[in-house]
């Protein structure tokens, strides 16, 4: 399956656990996929990642709908984030406003396929956790409709007392590591226009 404006192309391969199970599905029996995909190289500085994003937000995860589409070699799955927006940095004409929910779609999670669980995992980038606040970097994927984090796990920072987290391992990621996320909120309304 192809995306469009950089976005991933996946190939479901092996097999790897993910936290995220329905409480219903917890007994099934689990096929597990491996979700490979290839995002577009990160810019190098924080800078050039918010101009290349479509929109930059802050906002905790409210909940998750995991889907599967068949394809020639088994279910391609994906998760639609519903992520309660707290703070604008860079707006989209898509984009709601604070205080609503905006949808950010990801590769991988848990669909219940009835008489089993298909499980999409992502090596690297890790399902978000519901009730956790990211920074999220997200480019508008036009062809699908939806909101899509730009650049992969260098474009998502798990917010943890104040502090950026990151699995994201290019230069842009690991300098926003450990930083104070009113720091570099406070970086990034100097180079945004608005």
């Amino acid at each position: 399956m192809t995306f469009f404006n950089s976005s991933p192309f996946v190939l479901l391969l092996g097999s790897l656990a993910f936290p995220f199970v329905p409480q219903s599905a917890e007994r099934k029996p689990v096929e597990t996929s491996e979700a490979v995909v290839n995002y577009a190289a990160p810019p190098a500085t924080l800078e050039g990642l918010a101009q290349l994003s479509s929109a930059v937000i802050v906002g905790r995860i409210a909940g998750a709908d995991a889907q599967a589409e068949w394809e020639n070699r088994g279910y391609a799955v994906s998760t639609n984030y519903q992520v309660s927006i707290t703070e604008v940095l860079k707006l989209h004409p898509q984009l709601p406003v604070v205080g609503t929910v905006v949808t950010v779609k990801r590769m991988g999670g848990d669909f219940d396929a009835g008489d089993r669980l298909v499980r999409g995992v992502e090596h690297g980038f890790p399902q978000f956790s519901i009730g956790k606040t990211y920074l999220l970097f997200l480019h508008w994927n036009q062809a699908k409709a939806t909101f899509e984090v730009r650049a992969g796990p260098n474009g998502a920072y798990r917010v943890s007392n104040g502090i950026l987290e990151s699995d994201g391992r290019a230069p842009v990621a690991n300098q926003q590591k450990g930083r104070r996320l009113d720091s570099v909120l406070a970086e990034l309304k100097t180079v945004i226009p608005g």
